[in-house]
């Protein structure tokens, strides 16, 4: 291949790879390109969309649209017209294996014969049944085509001509499915009991779509309402007025007290269910109950920030205060200022959530035992505690000891205490952060701060981060703090392989002489197959590394291996005789290879997936493939396997 061929084929798939420009490269493409047909494969492959700004030639080319739309079905919408209306590649665009989500609208792009061909427009809806959009007229009103589609997802009822969205088998079994679909049913079927009770079970809000008969109904309005209390918000003022009605919504849901009539936001009863269940539906009872210390208990006990609509008299209430920050401390901001200055409740409220010491007078934030109950519980709080705490040796270590980068919040006279810091390194290596310049150049200290998490070698001293036992100590701890060593120790061979022993990524870090170290890479890709990524590109195009991660490690590392190795017969069969699913990075044309592809399959049913078109439709290599895995058959064309039924 001449060489500016060669150039613009790597820049179009360097481009693809980045995600970015190739759809300008494609609009240029050179006539040699545009007639590579192995290259075409290989660039929808990696990028099926890129249909769309391809060549009318690969648009029109019939293979190339397969392997596109069996990789992306959108991809049919940018396919010739000829394309779209090949029966087989639609199919292949509408249907997807088991366990795949379908775009309903790949069948938008089918050709309008193939809208009316019904075999199509069947396994279209099977797969999500609003592609009954897309349908013919003619198969939107076919009974057969329509029930498909609504029990598959009862919404595509949307879609369905009057006529059936009429008809009460449909109907039935499009809220069956999905009771919102209720919307688009007719209105004699809107006020159809067992409809409604049907949709109602499946969801209680849907009732608002029910006539206003089946909204008045006693039966259908409460099993709604046991389904979802919200339903509530749609009926009637009757019924939003009717004691046992709003009493089964809100045992439902407290928050449907909202839309319950002001009467019976005033009924005690109906309001202690309420806040009962939700104490934040405290929001829409009446103020006369809002001022309920019966009914305010209640409500904060189950969540405590309901405090916040809870009477003015209450939230200066004692009792009700210790009961609502016990709950949740945050319960302290909506606390009277009387009570917010009172240590009892202070101390409930840190006990159970620190943080809320910034809602605390200064006073109680200058307290010994409300600080220390506070950092105790969270120990991000330290910062706002009082000047004086922040200093207090005792009180920093209680905050280490629960949050380690809490010494941010110390005192600098804290940060400089060489004995202080020792002891929060022991807890929290990454405190090294917050120290003086002198202690990050301590090498006793630094020693104790790698030593608890090896990543703090990155506040180290740039003196410190070249000194190799604390680099080994750091890395053999945490083998990715080889990105903050030195230079040099980045080239040193024992640090490297005590790093990548560590943490195969480390790698990464390594110095480009060693991440061309055979040793130091197999080591590397030993702990994580993903490090191959990092080694050079003289050892990702090396046979025998590659053959011995293929052999002793994980298959999955060779995505980084060499393309070049992919391209090398011997190679790919000796490598597929131990790993069948390496054939997903061979080249396009040993995929098309029948012997390769017959290895791979042998060894791994599930190979099948990357083998080329022609031989997915290969009788013995399906039925190899099948007889190795019987999964093998997701990847088999519907031609084939009708064909084949009843022989696999």
């Amino acid at each position: 291949m001449k060489t500016k061929t060669l150039n613009e084929k790597n820049a179009i798939l360097a481009a693809i790879t980045n995600g970015d420009g190739y759809c300008d490269m494609l609009k240029n493409l050179s006539d040699e390109l545009k007639n590579d047909h192995d290259f075409a494969l290989t660039v929808v492959t990696l990028e099926p969309s890129i249909l769309e700004c391809a060549p009318k030639e690969w648009k029109n080319d019939r293979e190339i649209v397969m392997v596109a739309v069996v990789h992306d079905e959108t991809a049919l919408e940018y396919a010739s017209i000829d394309c779209q209306n090949d029966k087989e590649i639609v199919m292949t665009a509408v249907t997807r294996p088991s366990g795949y989500w379908i775009n309903y609208e790949s069948l938008k792009y089918a050709s309008t014969r193939l809208k009316h061909d019904k075999e199509v427009v069947l396994a279209a809806v099977s797969g999500h049944g609003s592609s009954l959009e897309y349908a013919s007229e003619k198969l939107q009103n076919d009974k057969e085509v329509v029930l498909v589609a609504v029990t598959e997802e009862g919404a595509a009822l949307k879609y369905a001509p009057e006529v059936l969205q009429n008809d009460r088998e449909v109907v039935i079994a499009a809220v069956a499915n999905d009771g919102w679909a209720l919307e688009y049913a007719s209105e004699e079927l809107q006020n159809d009991k067992e409809i409604v009770m049907t949709a109602v079970a499946n969801h209680g809000k849907v009732l608002e779509y029910a006539s206003q008969e089946c909204q008045r109904d006693r039966n259908l309005v409460l099993k709604a309402l046991e389904n979802s209390g919200y339903a509530l918000e749609d009926m009637s003022k009757e019924l939003k007025n009717d004691k046992q009605v709003v009493m089964v919504a809100v045992a439902n849901s407290g928050w449907a007290l909202e839309y319950a009539s002001e009467e019976l936001q005033n009924d005690k009863a109906i309001v202690m269910t309420a806040v009962a269940n939700h104490g934040w539906a405290l929001e829409y009872a009446s103020e006369e109950l809002q001022n309920d210390k019966e009914i305010v208990m209640t409500a904060v006990a189950n969540n405590g920030l309901a405090l916040q609509n809870a009477s003015e008299k209450l939230q200066d209430d004692k009792a009700i205060v210790m009961t609502a920050v016990a709950n949740n401390g945050l319960a302290l901001q909506n606390a009277s200022e009387k009570l917010q200055n009172d240590k009892e409740v202070v101390l409930a409220a840190v006990t159970e959530e620190g943080a809320v010491l910034v809602y605390a007078p200064e006073e109680l934030q200058n307290d010994r035992e409300v600080v220390i109950a506070a950092v105790s519980n969270n120990g991000r709080s330290l910062k706002y505690a009082s000047k004086k705490l922040q200093n207090d040796r005792g009180m920093v270590m209680a905050a280490v000891a629960v949050y380690g980068d809490a010494f941010e919040y110390a005192s600098q006279e804290c940060k400089r205490d060489r004995n202080l810091v020792l002891k929060v390194l022991e807890k929290s290596g990454n405190a090294l952060e917050n120290t003086s310049k002198e202690l990050k150049n301590d090498k006793q200290v630094v020693m104790v701060a790698v030593s608890n998490n090896g990543d703090a070698l990155k506040y180290a001293s740039k003196k410190l981060q070249n000194n190799k036992e604390l680099v080994m100590t750091a890395i053999a701890k945490t083998g990715w703090a080889l990105e903050y060593a030195s230079e040099e120790l980045q080239d040193d061979k024992e640090i490297a392989m005590t790093a990548v022993e560590n943490y195969g990524n480390a790698l990464k870090y390594a110095s480009k002489k060693l991440r061309n170290d055979k040793e130091v890479v197999m080591m590397a890709v030993e702990k994580d197959k993903d490090a191959l990524e990092y080694a050079s590109e003289e050892l990702k195009n090396d046979k025998e590394v590659v053959m011995m991660i293929a052999a002793h490690y994980n298959q999955f590392a060779l995505k980084y291996a060499s393309p070049k190795l992919f391209q090398d017969r011997d190679f790919v069969l000796k490598v597929l005789a131990r790993s069948g699913s390496v054939l997903k990075y061979a080249s396009i044309g040993l995929k098309n290879d029948r012997e390769v592809v017959m290895t791979a399959v042998a060894n791994c049913g599930w190979a099948l997936e990357y083998a080329s078109l022609g031989l997915k439709n290969d009788k013995e290599v399906v039925i190899t493939a099948v007889a190795n895995n019987e999964y093998a058959l997701k990847f088999v064309s519907r031609n084939l396997l009708e064909e084949l039924e009843g022989q696999v």
